[in-house]
């Protein structure tokens, strides 16, 4: 995969726990995004796996995805996914890829990101501080960062208002 991609996913492994998405609603997300005028990205389908904190190494990105054979793992899906098993309800995760598993993460991307979802400023100069070398590491990760988001912004289109395309 490369960044940008999308990932559709045919279920979120968290922990031993499996949440199938909801195959009907992934279907037509997935022939909407391949006959679309905005497509471009790839589409790939699968599980995706959850970590609970985000991977560094290329090892640990393959070793993860193999031992529970995702197509990708993310941070975040978990959430979702417990959230609608908590409540019944339908769901369907549609992600962008980042950081692809051939390219490692600084670590300061564990601590870059405060609780509530800011850069937090301080975490990142220290870590830098300590570890210099992760500056190199930065720019590809915000080219990769960068192709996501511009894939997200075609794909929001897809959904329409409410997400009405999914219901």
């Amino acid at each position: 995969m490369r960044a940008g991609d999308l990932v559709l996913a045919s279920a979120v492994l968290d922990r031993g726990v499996t949440y199938p998405c909801d195959q009907a609603a992934a279907d037509r997300l997935g022939v909407r995004w391949a006959g679309s005028a905005m497509g471009g990205a790839p589409l790939h389908r699968g599980a995706m796996a959850t970590a609970g904190e985000p991977v560094l190494t290329v090892a640990n990105k393959r070793r993860l995805s193999e031992a529970l054979g995702a197509v990708a793992v993310d941070t975040e899906s978990h959430l979702a996914a417990r959230f609608a098993a908590e409540h019944g309800l339908p769901f369907v995760v549609l992600r962008a890829v980042s950081d692809t598993a051939d390219r490692p993460l600084p670590p300061l991307a564990i601590r870059a990101i405060s609780p509530d979802g800011r850069l937090d400023l301080r975490a990142i100069a220290e870590e830098l501080t300590r570890r210099p070398r992760q500056l190199a590491l930065l720019p590809g990760l915000a080219r990769d960062t960068a192709r996501a988001m511009a894939t997200l912004r075609r794909v929001r289109g897809l959904l329409g208002p409410g997400l009405g395309l999914l219901v």
